[in-house]
């Protein structure tokens, strides 16, 4: 990747360039080192550059662009979750439905919800933890895009998770999104203490309490909302026998059985 400062002064394009220099291999490895913490991310894997595509901001300030149309590794990887997300719990859910007998309509409100958790955490967070650290903390090591990066690429593991939760082993799901939540925490952790830890301000290091609780907020909603299952609990109809779906047959998806010989009396299991 080239630089991002080029010769040229602040108005000349190739000071840029380097912000936009990014090709499929870049972000992919960008991902799969989430998977392994053990750089540096900024310094190391990003080498000091993250990358934007259209980015807009002050073109008299690039290391503070707040706004972005289309971040490439750090905005990509989060829309590729939610996307996953729905499809992942709409499959389940469908699937359990042709089973339990039942018919199945996409339940839109999912990607909406989706949306609302995974922009907030891994895009909107950041730039809140930004501004504390730099006004609060009095940090400015790191730019609010470094900060977005590390949130963004963090959400790799998530991906991988939400496709894993299909398979239908309840221990198994369980494990799986604990093995994530600690995995995508111990990679914040490790990126943002030395950060944290340089402020003068020693109540800062709140900040890193602040990060750890927020974190496994959004795993339990994650968990809660898409991967219990497999099946998504967000917008589950809950009338007219809904609550038995999503279920295996052995917790409430079975099928209608007769008692009492009387035909039109079924008792669902």
């Amino acid at each position: 990747m080239s630089g991002a400062t080029k010769s040229g002064g602040m108005l000349n394009l190739d000071s840029y360039t380097g912000y936009f220099d990014v090709d499929t291999i870049t972000v992919l490895t960008r991902c799969y080192k989430t998977l392994i913490p053990m750089e540096d991310y900024v310094a190391e894997v990003l080498a000091g550059v993250p990358d934007l595509y259209g980015a807009l901001g002050s073109p008299w300030r690039p290391e503070y662009m707040l706004i972005s149309t289309a971040l490439a590794g750090p905005f990509w990887v989060p829309t590729t979750l939610i996307f996953s997300l729905f499809l992942t719990s709409s499959l389940s859910s469908s699937i359990y439905a042709y089973l339990d007998g039942n018919p199945y309509t996409y339940d839109f409100t999912r990607l909406g919800a989706a949306v609302s958790i995974v922009y907030t955490y891994f895009l909107g967070l950041p730039l809140l933890l930004w501004a504390a650290l730099r006004y609060w903390a009095g940090v400015d090591e790191r730019s609010p895009v470094e900060i977005v990066s590390i949130y963004g690429y963090a959400s790799t593991v998530w991906i991988i998770t939400s496709w894993l939760a299909l398979i239908p082993f309840s221990l198994f799901q369980v494990v799986l999104v604990l093995f994530a939540a600690a995995l995508s925490l111990f990679f914040l952790i490790k990126n943002l203490y030395p950060i944290i830890n340089s402020s003068a301000n020693t109540s800062a290091k709140l900040l890193l309490v602040f990060v750890a609780v927020l974190h496994l907020i959004m795993s339990l909603a994650l968990w809660w909302g898409f991967l219990a299952g497999g099946s998504g609990n967000l917008g589950k109809d809950v009338t007219d026998g809904g609550l038995s779906k999503g279920l295996p047959p052995v917790l409430g998806g079975g099928a209608d059985v007769p008692i009492g010989g009387d035909m039109d009396t079924p008792l669902r299991w």
